[in-house]
């Protein structure tokens, strides 16, 4: 644990000193003025979302949105204390606490969704609004789902849409990976994870799964090879119908006592030993890779637009914080207005004459070391990290 808790902060710090903003690292930055900052948000802890809230309205900076970013990166400029705060894959924690808070404290934000795995339902879920109204309590909303592993529903993103609190845009159809290599390196088994926005299985998911929950009876068995996000992969590969007809039978020629989580990896490793799957696989072309990013952006957007308006979908955010030439290529064709990264190596400000198609993000952990009296210090965002992790809590 120690060594990947190091490692790990090694990795972020890092990341901080090739694509962070000098406020980061400065003991005596001014606000900035030139350039906007854009952080991201995953999971919302009530507490920590509602200080940087309080932190932000404290010091008199603002909250915009993608259009009003874009025109400032075209020349338009943004008011000073300008930021953008962006959410990304719409668990529901967004629906439970941040879209409240920030109606509460006169704040807009950014929901980036991963449209494939967004569920229909018949109403909105109970929300901290419900709370303060008194109808139900804070252990109510905690228990709606207290792993926060579901996504916010279409009826929820299209309220918090009409609102004008929330910007409602893409984060793809699937949050999708693809086969980037071809030695088996796991299944899918019992306990293998199928949350919507960190699961192994998106490889092999296709438009039947579409507005439908990950379905594990289907998936049980399918081999898991390397893999690599579809917008960032040089190159992948499929398991075609014939090979996974196969891993299937071998699962269901398992016994009861074989499919349970601690035999059954240790079984179908060995009955696969006797298959070149490697040979099985089907290469894809690059042709054939930016066709898949191309019909994945698309879909995701007009799904966005039928479930939620006309003006939602605009904007897009690359799962996994990078992706390659062929989705911005893509994203140019269809019209998409601006393109949300992670961390760009080299690029660290979003200042006028930036493309709207390399817009940069910081971790919400750093919000609180924008320049105010009040500023957090890096010792302390870094222990605070550390903690997190030695506690095996949620980092983001």
């Amino acid at each position: 644990m120690r060594y990947s808790l190091v490692s790990d902060l090694t990795r972020e710090l890092a990341s901080v000193l090739r694509g962070y903003p000098a406020f980061v690292l400065s003991p005596h930055a001014a606000p900035p003025a030139a350039h906007v900052p854009v952080f991201v948000y995953h999971s919302i802890e009530p507490r920590a979302f509602e200080r940087d809230l309080a932190f932000l309205a404290d010091n008199r900076y603002r909250t915009i949105g993608m259009a009003e970013l874009v025109r400032h990166l075209r020349g338009g400029g943004a008011a000073p204390r300008s930021v953008v705060l962006t959410f990304d894959d719409a668990r529901s924690s967004f629906w439970r606490y941040g879209y409240p808070l920030l109606e509460r404290y006169g704040m807009r934000g950014v929901l980036f969704v991963i449209a494939g795995l967004t569920l229909d339902a018949p109403s909105c879920r109970p929300n901290l609004s419900a709370v303060r109204d008194g109808a139900c309590t804070p252990a109510d909303i905690e228990a709606l789902d207290p792993d926060d592993v579901t996504l916010c529903t279409w009826p929820e993103l299209a309220h918090m849409q009409a609102s004008g609190v929330v910007e409602v845009e893409s984060h793809s159809l699937f949050h999708r990976e693809v086969f980037v290599g071809t030695e088996i390196v796991g299944f899918i088994a019992p306990d293998t994870p199928l949350v919507p926005y960190a699961t192994p299985a998106t490889a092999y998911l296709d438009h039947e799964d579409v507005g439908r929950p990950l379905a594990r009876e289907r998936l049980l068995g399918l081999p898991l090879f390397r893999a690599a996000p579809l917008y960032a992969a040089p190159r992948a590969f499929r398991v075609p119908p014939d090979l996974r007809r196969f891993a299937r039978g071998l699962w269901d020629g398992l016994s009861d006592r074989e499919r349970s989580p601690s035999a059954c990896r240790r079984v179908l490793r060995e009955r696969w030993r006797r298959v070149d799957a490697a040979a099985r696989l089907e290469r894809w072309t690059e042709t054939e890779i930016a066709a898949a990013i191309a019909e994945d952006l698309a879909l995701a957007r007009e799904l966005i637009k039928t479930r939620v308006g006309a003006t939602a979908g605009a904007h897009f955010c690359v799962p996994y914080g990078s992706a390659g030439a062929a989705t911005l290529a893509a994203a140019a064709r269809l019209g998409i207005e601006s393109v949300c990264w992670g961390v760009i190596p080299g690029k660290k400000h979003n200042a006028p004459g930036d493309s709207p198609f390399e817009v940069a993000r910081l971790k919400c952990d750093f919000l609180r070391r924008l320049p105010a009296a009040n500023r957090a210090s890096l010792a302390a965002i870094y222990g605070h990290k550390a903690l997190r992790r030695l506690r095996g809590e949620r980092v983001y």
